[in-house]
């Protein structure tokens, strides 16, 4: 099989993911990010199915292969990313419950993270998330208003987690803790973006500037002591 053929496989696997889970409704998406205290963020993301539903995407390929080829073009559209398959599997049976793939970037520049006049905040533009989503379940070329309703009256789930260093406040979703949950398909049409801050402890030193404060205090201790 030439690339090109490889390319066409790959694209009708993902197109029959989308079908197939849009219909049994087991569709689910998670992308987790986590704002460091720097200002850094590492970004976890999640699409998964039923056992019973990848299989069901080519009968003349184990679930190996599909993962296989489910990853393989992850990895293709997202090449900065660390992409493994998913397999989730019951605590007390270790039988397969939900498989998919899975990727991590640590240090993403994809989302705006500003830290200033003593707050930490993350923007998010709501269109990257859309654009992910349709394109983990085909629809990436469909083009047209992205219409999360549809999805979820579907029985796709979406489901966005931002930790945050210190307690957050935010433009939408449910704060937990210093955690951010959000249901990308019920984001509001008014809102473009989903913003969230944290103010940072007056208290809070760098550690740069923490370890040449110590330093600095060992060394005018010892120059009092042995002026006495």
């Amino acid at each position: 099989m030439n690339n090109h053929d490889r390319i066409k496989s790959l694209l009708r696997v993902c197109l029959l993911l989308c079908m197939v889970c849009m219909l049994s409704g087991c569709a689910h998406y998670r992308i987790n990010l986590e704002v460091s205290k720097s200002g850094t963020v590492t970004q976890k993301v999640m699409a998964f199915s039923t056992p019973e539903v990848i299989e069901s995407l080519n009968s003349n390929q184990t679930i190996d292969t599909i993962l296989n080829n489910l990853r393989d073009q992850y990895a293709a559209r997202y090449p900065d990313e660390t992409v493994t398959i998913l397999r989730i599997t019951n605590d007390d049976t270790s039988e397969m419950k939900q498989a998919g793939v899975k990727s991590v970037l640590e240090d993403t520049k994809e989302y705006q993270v500003t830290r200033k006049s003593g707050k930490i905040t993350i923007t998010i533009p709501k269109q990257l998330l859309y654009k992910r989503f349709q394109f983990i379940f085909g629809q990436e070329q469909n083009g047209g208003t992205f219409n999360g309703q549809s999805y979820a009256d579907a029985g796709a789930d979406a489901i966005l987690n931002v930790k945050m260093p210190y307690a957050p406040t935010t433009n939408v979703g449910e704060v937990i803790n210093n955690s951010v949950i959000i249901d990308i398909l019920q984001i509001p049409d008014d809102i473009d973006a989903v913003v969230i801050s944290c103010d940072i402890p007056r208290n809070y030193v760098p550690v740069g500037l923490g370890g040449a404060a110590v330093i600095a205090g060992f060394a005018l201790a010892f120059k009092r002591k042995k002026a006495c």
